[in-house]
């Protein structure tokens, strides 16, 4: 409140951690959601089998 100047927002990720997996997932998701509020369709749109290995690294 009441700040006058710009503000940057800097976020690091650590490489090979789940962390980085994570947000790989929400822009996963980010993406789903643009396209059903477009409009075009998807088949599925919980998480698969293969987007829990892929966060746990199995």
């Amino acid at each position: 409140m009441g700040q006058k100047k710009d503000v940057f927002i800097y976020k690091f990720l650590c490489k090979d951690t789940i962390e980085e997996k994570i947000v790989a997932l929400q822009e996963k998701k980010l993406q789903l959601a643009k396209s059903v509020l477009s409009g075009a369709e998807r088949s599925s749109q919980k998480l698969t089998l293969s987007d829990l290995r892929s966060l746990f690294g199995v």
